[in-house]
Parts: C-alpha cells; structure tokens; sequence
C-alpha cells in the first residue's frame, strides 16, 4: 500500500525557514480562514469549482500525493487563496513561497489530469477586517510543474526514507513482541480481547475496569498489536491529568523490553514547557524562535534517529540542544510518532486540537480515552468560554486613547453595562438564554479585529502577558460560539460579577463529531456507572460495553463508616471533633502512611488544625492550591515504603492525588473520605439540573450525585494497587448508607457501620492481625 502525504504538509516540511512569529490575532487564522474561502468562493462564476480533490503517484518513491484545490476555473486554471492581516496596499511582496508550491502542486496534478500544456494559476490573498484583496497571477508549462513538484518529492526523499524503515522495523517487531507480564491479572485479558475486537471491527467501546485491572497496559498492548497487523496507523493516548500520562509512559517502556518497537511522544502544554516562561512567540521575545524553523529538521532528526520516546525532559534538552521551539518541536515530533500521549483537549477542544491531524484525516486512528469519567466535565469546558466587563475594561485601557481598538472596545462595554442594566430594571441579577447575541458577537469580534490590526502596524506597542490572554479570551469566546449546541448564554448583573458566558451543558454532540476521526475510540475508567448516563453525556449511546469486577482479594480491604456524622455545610461546625475523633484512632493503630480526603480546600485546613492540636506523633502533609509538578512530587514522595513515622496526607476529594497516582504496598495503608465531595451548589450546576429535568431526567442526580460517586471510587481506588496490597477506608458522613447513594456504589463494597471511634481503632487491628 503507497504511503500518502498532503500537499500542505509536503511544502510544509521541504521549504520552511525561518522564525516562529505568533503574534496575537494568529490564533484565528483558521477560523478566520475558512470564512475567506466561503466568501470568495461563493463569487465564483460558471465554469469555476470549489474544494477540488487531486492526487497523482509517485512511483519511485510509491508515494501518493494528495490535497484539496481551494477553486479550479475551467478544468484548465488554479485558485488557491490565503487570508492574512497584513496591509496588501502597502504590501511589496509577490505571494509567499510555500503559498505558491501548494499552487504548484495542485496545478501540476489539474496538467495530469486534464492533460495541458499550460496552466494558469492565481494566488489571492485577502484581508478579511480590511476587506482588501490582492491576487497574483502566473503561467506555467506543465514540464515546468512536473520539474517542480519533482524537485519537493527530492528534497522530501530523505523523510520518507525514515518513514518507510521504520514502519518496515516497527509492524515486523508489532507482529511478535508479547505481553509484558508473565500472565495476566483478573479481567485483564478480557479487557485486551475487547479492545482488540473494538478496533477491527470499528466500533466505539466503554469499559469500566476497576483500579488494579491495569487499563493501560490492557488498552496500549492490543491497540499495538492491531498496529502491527496494519489495521491502525496511529494511537493517541487521552488523559485529564499529568500524572496519568506518566503511568501511559512507564507502560510504553514496559513493551519495548518485551519487544515492541513505537517511536511514542508526550505532549505538554505550551505554558508548562515554555523556556521563557511568557509563551510570546515571536523573534523579537524568544531567541528559540528566532530561526526555528532554519533548525527544526536537523533537531527532528537527529531525535528521530536517537531516541524511541521523547518525554518533557527529552523535548526540552534536544529543544535547548538544537535551540528551537520545545513546544512546536514535540508537535513536529508527533508527526512521526506511533503513539501520542496527550490532553484531551488536544482530540475534542475545537481550539486546542491538533489541526495536522484533523483537519483532513488520512489515517487510521485509534483514541484510548483513559480517566473517562473526566470528560463530561472536561467537554463543558472546552466547548464553553466567558467574557467579563473588567476584563474588557482592563483590555480597553491597554490601548491609547482614541485609538481604534480603544473605541471598540468602549462600545463592547457599553454593550454589556446596558444588558447588566436591563436586568437591574428588571430587579434580576441573572439571565439565561438558548440563542446567542449576534450583536454582541459582531462587537466583540469587530473589537478583537481592531486589536490585532493595531498590534501589528504599531511598531514597539505590546500588550501586556495578562492583558494579552484577555484579548485571547475575548477571541475563544466568538470562536466557541460556532459550536454553540444545547446550553445556555447567560449575563450576570454587575453586582453578580458582570460576567456573559456561554455554557455547553450538553457536550454529547460536540464530543462525538471527534470521534469520527478515528475508526475506533475506546472509553475507559474504574468508574463508568450508571452506563446509559455516560452513554448519554459521553455522546456513545448504542457502544460496546465491558464491566469488569475487581482483580483483587476483597479481604484484603476493610471498608468502615463512622457513624454519627454530618458533613453537610449548616452541620459540619457541630462534628469536627467527632471527625478528628475516628481519624485519631484509624492512625494511632498503625505506624503507617494515611491519606485523609476533604471536600474541599477550606475544609482542608479545618482539618489540619484541628488535627495537628491533638496529633502527639506523627506529622501531616497537606495538598494546597496551585501546586506545581515539582510540589505534586515531593508530596507523594512523603509517602516512603519504610516510614518510620505516620504519615496523614491531606488531599482534596476530586483533585490531583485522588485519581491517577500509585502508592503501592506499605505507601499507603489507610484512606479516609470526609464527606461526598458533591458539587457545591453553582449557576452552572443548577443549569445542569434544571436541563435534565426538563427532560424527563433527575437533574439533582445528573448535575450533584454521579460526580461525587466518582470522586468516591476514584479515592478509594488509590489503597489496593496489587494483589498484596492491603489497607482500611474510612467514610465519614452517614448519607453513605443512604440508598441514593448506596445504590451507585460497586457492588463489592460491603460498609460496616461503626458506631464509635474506639471501634475503628479495634477494627483496624484486627484486621492486620488477620493479615498477619
């Protein structure tokens, strides 16, 4: 089967050069672009086609070349057009050169097709917030366009060289590189078996396995003998958090010892491996974009030919290396690599998502969506975005006076105060709407516009970093309303916060427009009950479905409730000692490590006080807000296998350390849940319920109940990693027992009700001599 490249990406790699200059307002090319093809294809006359398909054979290389001609005037002419924000009356350029080797390419394979001798072409570049338009006009032999093309497919050989080689060294290792454990654990190959047949019959799945089945492996190790047997070109590895990308990555070094040769990469976002720190993209700020792209293909392959998996740290030393990009280098490097370990957002946000990949899709892809139980929310988030009037004041005043992005944005806050000053009339302070403001839209784009143009023709005139993501946000949210599906646009009065905001209560319809990118999208977590809720939100309704049990012993664990509390905000104040109580006598039985799961932050600290007044041995590690990678890692590394003291963690329900981490063996020993970690009561949850509701749903069980049951069994799932692992859960809140809650609890979780806390101090040890 001949390979196949895009025209795009052909000029892309061969004729780069040059810095990397993102200044503000390059965000919206795409968006931005798509709107220019629309508006001058729509002026085309008799005899003119839009969005023509080529492709013509390079039997030397057997490499397919293919790509998708902007317009074709009659069968024997080429338009390609480009949108730009550049003054085309004061431009003196004649058309960029990578602009016209995609001219070049289409026309050479319109000369094939229709056998010419000569073909015109126009190049037509178009500034669509000045609506100026500048076309150029060539005519070429179709010798001279073969000599052309031929010559990109020469310089290109050296890339599909490595291409060929190692596809050729990869599908033969895929073929027969084992399993990288000695045999499986319970469920295990069950789960392998499914994922396999999900992928070669093309179909979406969802799994639920719990903690310990070991999903990575059971997802990575099919998906990759389904890649040696060429029925996958591709696999991205999706995940919510870093830490979960780290297990992705320990896996794939797992199965290149047991023969498995992938060349993988991680992604990180851009603010996270930024080397200035100030994401300002341009040769002006950043030496490593200056001349990136002179450099980008030496840094490619000489990390091609070194190294098998490129992590954070390997992408930042040959970036520092090779002085280019440490962002825009891993993005060239997923180019070339089997597997992608990455955000969502880089699949499903329409902003953030890996255009390369997508925008035409010439592969068979496969997405292993691990954590899924994130997604809804993640979903809501990425297909949602907020604009505030201080923020627009903020952005207004960044600007001189009586200049036009100044005016702009003044009449965008006008705007705003007058719909907040409706509602005061109204003696509202919040209103909620299904259709979007195109007034509003068209001032805040118009306002955008302005300031980008002013950006780019004042020399020496920057933004500030924060006011320079404002101007960002203001973009996203005209950008996100093209997507704008079931939910709501709301506005709060300025009393409320004066924030206007579109929400995307219902991402089903949204995420599942992603999915078509690959023939197979595999969704998989402990916690994936009740099924048809995440059918319905996750937009999977009619999937594959596979409910495993446990792998472990479940005498290895004890699950006990404190009885006689209530976490509930108007009476936690009367059962914090209660609380401490229980807590004291699980720890005090057992020199060991402890994690102690709040609600919340504030909870968090009531907690460590009252704690640390009564602790007599011991110490207490608490999680705070806005830990970096750094300060995550030196928290779990306070849980030692040989502690000779206790260790309490004090960790957020639903946050960082309460899914995705392993502490195995004596790490951990013991885990305390306070409260149900239910959503606090928001806008944007009694939105959610009222939505349900109105479907015929239960809204309080949509918007509060399924995501504090899967902030429990995430939690509770960070005790027992292995099959020796052995350790003690402590619930402290009665509604445990209440049948709501009980009812979506696994069905392997038996709770014994304590009613005092010098029983959990004799329970605990009892079981432990059992152990023993």
């Amino acid at each position: 089967m001949s390979s196949i490249i895009s025209v795009g990406d052909l000029v892309a790699m061969v004729l780069r050069g040059g810095d990397i200059d993102v200044r503000l307002g390059s965000g919206s090319r795409m968006q931005e672009g798509q709107e220019v093809h629309r508006a001058l294809q729509a002026q085309y006359e008799d005899g003119w086609e839009k969005e023509i398909r080529f492709s013509c054979h390079f039997e030397s290389m057997d490499l397919m070349l293919q790509g998708r001609a902007d317009g074709v005037f009659h069968r024997k002419g080429i338009h390609e057009i480009k949108s730009t924000r550049r003054k085309l009356s004061e431009w003196d350029g004649e058309g960029e050169t990578v602009h016209w080797a995609q001219a070049y390419c289409y026309a050479h394979m319109l000369a094939l097709e229709e056998g010419l001798e000569h073909v015109e072409i126009m190049l037509t570049y178009y500034n669509m917030p000045m609506a100026e338009r500048r076309d150029f006009t060539v005519k070429k032999t179709s010798q001279w366009l073969l000599e052309y093309v031929t010559g990109l497919m020469d310089r290109y050989q050296i890339w599909h060289d490595f291409r060929n080689d190692w596809f050729e060294k990869r599908t033969e290792a895929l073929k027969t590189f084992n399993f990288p454990y000695a045999g499986y654990r319970l469920g295990q190959r069950k789960l392998a078996a499914a994922v396999y047949s999900a992928i070669r019959d093309e179909f979406i799945m969802m799994a639920e396995a719990p903690t310990g089945v070991g999903k990575t492996v059971s997802t990575l190790f099919p998906s990759l003998k389904a890649m040696g047997e060429g029925k996958v070109d591709r696999i991205f590895y999706l995940t919510a958090k870093t830490v979960v990308r780290t297990v992705a990555e320990e896996s794939l070094l797992l199965m290149r010892r047991s023969g498995a040769v992938v060349k993988s990469v991680t992604l990180t976002a851009k603010e996270r491996i930024c080397f200035t720190g100030e994401k300002k993209c341009n040769p002006v700020d950043c030496p490593y974009a200056k001349g990136h792209f002179d450099r980008i293909n030496d840094a490619l392959m000489d990390a091609l030919l070194c190294e098998d998996h490129m992590d954070q740290v390997q992408v930042e030393l040959y970036a520092r290396k090779h002085s280019v990009c440490p962002a825009e280098f891993a993005l060239d490097l997923a180019n070339f690599s089997d597997v992608i370990v990455c955000d969502y957002n880089y699949v499903f946000d329409p902003l953030a998502k890996l255009q390369r990949f997508f925008v035409e899709v010439t592969e068979r892809y496969v997405f292993l969506v691990d954590e899924a139980h994130n997604l809804p929310h993640r979903g809501r988030e990425m297909f949602g975005a907020s604009i505030c009037r201080d923020d627009i004041m903020l952005l207004r005043k960044g600007f001189p006076k009586k200049s036009e992005p100044e005016k702009a944005f003044g009449k965008l806050n006008r705007q705003l105060l007058a719909m907040q000053k409706e509602l005061k009339s109204e003696e509202e302070d919040f209103h909620t709407s299904d259709l979007i403001n195109g007034k509003l839209l068209a001032t805040l784009s118009k306002a955008f516009d302005a300031a980008v143009m002013y950006l780019m023709d004042t020399e020496g005139f920057e933004l500030s970093k924060n006011e320079s993501e404002l101007l960002l946000r203001c973009y996203r949210f005209n950008f996100i309303s093209d997507y704008f599906l079931e939910g709501h646009l709301w506005i709060e009065s300025e009393e409320a916060g004066g924030t206007c905001k579109m929400m995307c209560i219902d991402p089903s319809a949204a995420l599942a427009s992603s999915y078509r990118n690959a023939i197979s999208t595999i969704i998989f977590s402990a916690t994936m009950a009740p099924y048809p809720y995440y059918e319905e939100v996750l937009g999977i309704l009619g999937c594959r479905k596979l409910v495993l049990g446990s792998p472990f012993p479940i005498e290895n664990r004890a699950l006990i409730l404190g009885a006689g509390i209530d976490t509930r905000l108007n009476a936690r104040e009367k059962h914090y000692e209660r609380m401490v109580a229980y807590i004291l006598a699980l720890v005090s039985s057992k020199t060991a490590n402890y994690l102690v799961f709040c609600p919340s932050y504030d909870f968090l600290h009531q907690m460590e006080t009252r704690l640390a007044t009564h602790l007599t041995f011991g110490r207490i590690v608490p999680q705070f807000p806005g830990m970096s990678e750094a300060d995550k890692q030196c928290f779990l590394e306070q849980f030692a296998k040989e502690n000779d003291e206790t260790v309490i963690g004090l960790a957020v329900l639903g946050g960082t350390f309460s899914e995705g981490i392993d502490l195995v063996g004596d790490r951990l020993e013991g885990v305390v849940l306070i409260g149900l970690g239910t959503p606090y009561m928001s806008q944007e949850n009694e939105l959610i319920k009222t939505f349900y509701d109105e479907r015929q749903k239960s809204g309080y069980t949509y918007a509060y109940v399924y995501p504090a049951i899967n902030k429990i069994v995430q939690a509770v799932g960070r005790l027992i990693r292995t099959e020796k692992d052995r350790g003690m859960v402590l619930f402290l809140d009665d509604r445990y027992l209440y049948s709501r809650y009980k009812s979506l609890l696994p069905n392997h979780w038996h709770i014994k009700k304590l009613p005092e806390p010098e029983n959990v101090y004799e329970s605990h040890l009892e079981f432990w001599r059992k152990g023993l």
